[in-house]
Protein backbone atom coordinates (compact mmCIF):
# COMPACT_ATOMS: atom_id res chain seq x y z
CA UNK A 1 0.00 0.00 0.00
CA UNK A 2 1.03 3.57 -0.65
CA UNK A 3 0.11 6.69 1.27
CA UNK A 4 -0.46 9.53 -1.17
CA UNK A 5 -0.61 13.00 0.40
CA UNK A 6 -1.76 16.07 -1.53
CA UNK A 7 -1.04 19.56 -0.16
CA UNK A 8 -2.45 22.94 -1.19
CA UNK A 9 -0.82 26.00 0.38
CA UNK A 10 -2.64 29.24 1.09
CA UNK A 11 -1.55 32.65 2.33
CA UNK A 12 -0.25 33.23 5.86
CA UNK A 13 1.06 29.68 6.26
CA UNK A 14 -2.33 28.02 5.96
CA UNK A 15 -2.67 24.79 4.01
CA UNK A 16 -4.91 21.81 3.43
CA UNK A 17 -3.64 18.24 3.17
CA UNK A 18 -5.51 15.18 1.98
CA UNK A 19 -4.09 11.67 2.49
CA UNK A 20 -5.16 8.47 0.80
CA UNK A 21 -4.03 4.88 1.26
CA UNK A 22 -4.07 3.04 -2.07
CA UNK A 23 -2.54 -0.12 -3.53
CA UNK A 24 -1.97 1.48 -6.94
CA UNK A 25 -1.45 4.99 -8.34
CA UNK A 26 -0.43 6.54 -11.65
CA UNK A 27 1.38 9.79 -12.51
CA UNK A 28 0.76 11.45 -15.88
CA UNK A 29 2.88 14.42 -17.01
CA UNK A 30 1.76 16.23 -20.12
CA UNK A 31 4.53 17.48 -22.40
CA UNK A 32 2.97 20.89 -23.15
CA UNK A 33 1.32 21.59 -19.80
CA UNK A 34 2.50 22.22 -16.26
CA UNK A 35 -0.39 20.13 -14.91
CA UNK A 36 0.50 16.71 -13.48
CA UNK A 37 -2.37 14.25 -13.00
CA UNK A 38 -2.17 11.68 -10.21
CA UNK A 39 -4.76 8.91 -10.46
CA UNK A 40 -5.57 6.87 -7.35
CA UNK A 41 -6.95 3.35 -7.77
CA UNK A 42 -8.87 1.54 -5.00
CA UNK A 43 -7.55 -1.89 -6.04
CA UNK A 44 -4.73 -3.39 -8.09
CA UNK A 45 -6.76 -4.47 -11.10
CA UNK A 46 -9.38 -1.76 -11.40
CA UNK A 47 -9.42 0.86 -14.10
CA UNK A 48 -11.72 3.31 -12.33
CA UNK A 49 -9.55 5.77 -10.49
CA UNK A 50 -9.92 9.20 -8.95
CA UNK A 51 -7.81 11.98 -10.45
CA UNK A 52 -6.13 14.80 -8.55
CA UNK A 53 -4.16 17.58 -10.25
CA UNK A 54 -0.86 19.17 -9.24
CA UNK A 55 -0.21 22.58 -10.81
CA UNK A 56 0.25 26.29 -10.21
CA UNK A 57 -3.50 26.81 -10.70
CA UNK A 58 -5.31 28.05 -7.61
CA UNK A 59 -7.86 25.22 -7.72
CA UNK A 60 -5.25 22.41 -7.86
CA UNK A 61 -2.82 20.98 -5.33
CA UNK A 62 0.71 22.39 -5.07
CA UNK A 63 2.57 19.19 -4.29
CA UNK A 64 2.09 15.48 -3.71
CA UNK A 65 4.18 13.08 -1.62
CA UNK A 66 4.04 9.30 -1.91
CA UNK A 67 5.17 7.04 0.93
CA UNK A 68 5.70 3.28 0.82
CA UNK A 69 4.38 0.88 3.49
CA UNK A 70 7.43 1.60 5.68
CA UNK A 71 6.66 5.34 5.73
CA UNK A 72 9.57 6.30 3.47
CA UNK A 73 8.88 9.03 0.91
CA UNK A 74 9.45 7.46 -2.50
CA UNK A 75 8.03 10.18 -4.77
CA UNK A 76 7.73 13.97 -4.60
CA UNK A 77 5.45 15.28 -7.35
CA UNK A 78 5.41 18.95 -8.32
CA UNK A 79 4.05 20.82 -11.34
CA UNK A 80 6.10 20.40 -14.49
CA UNK A 81 8.27 23.45 -15.16
CA UNK A 82 7.98 24.29 -18.85
CA UNK A 83 10.73 26.09 -20.79
CA UNK A 84 9.95 29.78 -21.29
CA UNK A 85 9.26 29.29 -25.03
CA UNK A 86 6.63 26.58 -24.33
CA UNK A 87 4.94 28.57 -21.56
CA UNK A 88 4.39 31.65 -23.79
Amino acid sequence: MYTVKFIRNYDAGEYVAHSFSVPHYEVYRRSQSSVVTVTLYPNLFGTDGVERHISDNESDYDVCFVENSRGKTIDHIQPTRLPQSAAA
